[in-house]
């Protein structure tokens, strides 16, 4: 393995500080990828990672609105806040992006409690006992 001269170290270390790639600077400076590494390893240079995928449809401000329209309330489901928020915003987003944000957001879907109406006989009793301690004060 050949030495490598301090000039190109020189040159690896400012084409990295400018942003570019290990791969880039090892093209550049006509040395191995791994010898940029070793390079950047020994002065503590990390260059950071492109990020690779597609990216997100939804940004921080819509996460937040689908968060604010779930609290509230005023929404119901996933199709529902989809129609809102290209109605509202003009973002064309898919039902399913919608349900990966909520389950992201903590919320899940659940059945709605269902609960009896009170019979005449209980708000008879429920009256009574209103009436009956009207006048009651808070310590008794």
């Amino acid at each position: 393995m050949k030495k490598i001269a301090d000039s190109i170290k020189k040159s690896v270390l400012q084409w990295l500080n400018e942003g570019l790639s290990y791969r880039q600077v090892a093209n550049l400076a006509e040395i191995s990828f791994g010898s940029v590494k070793n390079i950047a390893n020994c002065h503590e240079i990390s260059v950071p990672k492109h990020r690779s995928g597609q990216r997100s449809v939804l940004n921080n401000h819509d996460r937040r609105t689908i968060n604010r329209l779930v609290a509230s309330g005023a929404v119901k489901s996933g199709t529902v806040i989809q129609k809102e928020l290209e109605r509202t915003y003009g973002k064309q987003v898919s039902r399913m992006t919608v349900h990966r944000e909520l389950k992201k957001l903590g919320f899940r879907a659940r059945r709605k409690i269902k609960k009896p109406l009170l019979t005449k006989r209980h708000q008879e009793l429920r009256l009574k006992f209103a009436n009956a301690h009207r006048n009651w004060a808070p310590e008794q």
